[in-house]
């Protein structure tokens, strides 16, 4: 019984034709990667709006308007990593 080279390369060209082969749904893969980057911007969204808040640290000027949108933010993101 022979060994296998451990060096074996892999083209791109035999990885489409694997992905290929097994016929994925297209709208499936691309409305996940559409959630997906849509999560990464919900999760990026959160600290920047925090930043405000936390480089003043006066808890007197903390905008009505800002701490609502901060609550939405949370919330949104949320409901996006529920899905």
């Amino acid at each position: 019984m022979e060994k296998e080279n451990a060096a074996t390369t892999y083209k791109l060209k035999d990885f489409m034709r694997l992905i290929n082969s097994v016929n994925p749904k297209k709208f499936v893969f691309i409305f996940g990667l559409f959630l997906s980057i849509l999560t990464s911007g919900a999760s990026l969204l959160v600290p920047q709006l925090t930043k405000g808040l936390i480089d003043t640290s006066q808890l007197a000027k903390i905008d009505s308007n800002l701490l609502t949108i901060l609550v939405l933010a949370f919330v949104s993101q949320l409901a996006l990593f529920a899905c």
